[in-house]
């Protein structure tokens, strides 16, 4: 299994190659170092913070994060549904797709963030590997087109600029089935 994914086996993700790398047509290997010169210093901060940040959220919204979680899992109506495959990008320490995992049965759940510190924290909390994770840039998604029935993106996209936004917006389109768009 590559550094890169947790949870799950590799090979079970859209676009995995047998070699720890995702590719799609639009996925070229030379975009996370690209993204990686732009943004070191973002990941280099978010490795560190993810010591703390988990900590950090719980002082901040007190109750309420266990509301928003379960306000994002019924909201997608996935009750139901066979086998769901939801994405969370920007995933952070994994909240948020863990508790899509917990809550929907059959689901596969992945969790793409670009930093390796917050992906470590994911896969410490997600005890029974219900979730993979994914090392990868938000604006370069390495998942094939329209594979997720749901695609979510909480507290991050704030942290994206001008391009790196708008590319991370089409790629999450991208990424959603065309059933779910509609």
């Amino acid at each position: 299994m590559s550094d890169d994914v947790c949870g799950l086996d590799p090979r079970d993700i859209p676009g995995y190659d047998g070699h720890g790398l995702f590719q799609t047509a639009s996925y070229n290997l030379d975009g996370i170092d690209a993204m990686t010169k732009r943004r070191t210093g973002r990941q280099k901060y978010y490795n560190f913070f993810s010591h703390f940040y988990d900590h950090f959220i719980k002082m901040h919204s007190s109750n309420d994060r266990d509301e928003t979680r379960q306000f994002l899992v019924a909201s997608a109506n996935l009750e139901g549904k066979k086998h769901p495959r939801v994405l969370d990008i920007c995933c952070g320490t994994g909240s948020v797709i863990l508790a899509f995992s917990e809550h929907v049965h059959g689901i596969f759940a992945v969790g793409v963030d670009f930093s390796i510190g917050m992906l470590n924290r994911a896969r410490a909390k997600d005890a029974s590997s219900k979730a993979a994770f994914v090392k990868g840039d938000a604006a370069d998604l390495p998942f094939v087109n329209d594979y997720f029935d749901i695609v979510c993106c909480s507290h991050a996209l704030y942290e994206l600029k001008g391009h790196d936004r708008n590319r991370a917006l089409s790629e999450m389109r991208r990424v959603i089935n065309r059933m779910a768009r509609s």
